[in-house]
């Protein structure tokens, strides 16, 4: 896929996705695929530098500007909509309510057509405390894509938070690689002849296997 952020662009979804998304569709209650993390912070938390942080992050990250939808065809698709800048809102809340506020936004569904597959808030709590929360719907990202994204936030926010310097400049790294990119090398792999050679073998030394045992159970 074209990476081009101002542009609405389209590719096929992977096969886990494929997977995903039709187990939401018919997977009760639906908020079962839902992820989230939370970061609990001592002291001032900048909530419009943090938003700043979030607009260049969902730019550089497809995954999070990512919709899913069935074309004509009824194939599913990935659909990357345009950058945009997601608000933080921010809650007071006591230590008590900590817990079901968690619950209220882990469990919260997401319309995986419409968007964003993801949800920011902020606790305020007492003693100068935060618990920021970040929720989002794993057909978009797995943990080790939380871990490469929670490494960029902390750099850019530190950046600003420290330096003032805005986050136009990107000290990131280019991405050489976006989700849409395994999914079409994921297409390129099944359609191979590598995997068709590696198919037929298997089958041949699979094709004499002795019959299933028809074992007792209780």
């Amino acid at each position: 896929m074209t990476n081009n952020p101002a542009k609405t662009t389209s590719a096929i979804a992977s096969t886990g996705q494929e997977r995903l998304w039709y187990l939401c569709k018919i997977q009760q209650p639906a908020y079962c695929y839902n992820e989230q993390f939370e970061v609990l912070i001592h002291g001032k938390l900048q909530i419009q530098i943090l938003e700043k942080v979030f607009a260049t992050i969902v730019q550089r990250h497809q995954a999070l500007r990512t919709v899913f939808k069935l074309n004509k065809q009824e194939q599913l698709e990935q659909i990357v909509v345009p950058p945009f800048a997601p608000s933080i809102p921010v809650i007071e809340i006591e230590d008590k309510c900590i817990n079901d506020h968690c619950m209220e936004q882990g469990q919260a569904i997401f319309d995986l057509e419409k968007g964003p597959l993801f949800r920011l808030c902020v606790l305020q709590l007492p003693d100068n405390r935060q618990l920021f929360l970040f929720s989002f719907h794993h057909i978009i990202m797995d943990g080790r894509a939380v871990v490469i994204l929670l490494k960029e936030i902390n750099q850019l926010y530190q950046q600003l938070t420290q330096t003032g310097q805005d986050t136009d400049g990107e000290p990131l790294a280019e991405l050489p690689f976006q989700l849409s990119d395994f999914a079409q090398q994921e297409k390129t792999w099944l359609q191979s002849k590598t995997l068709k050679r590696r198919l037929e073998y298997w089958s041949t030394e699979l094709e004499n296997l002795p019959p299933i045992l028809e074992l007792p159970v209780d």
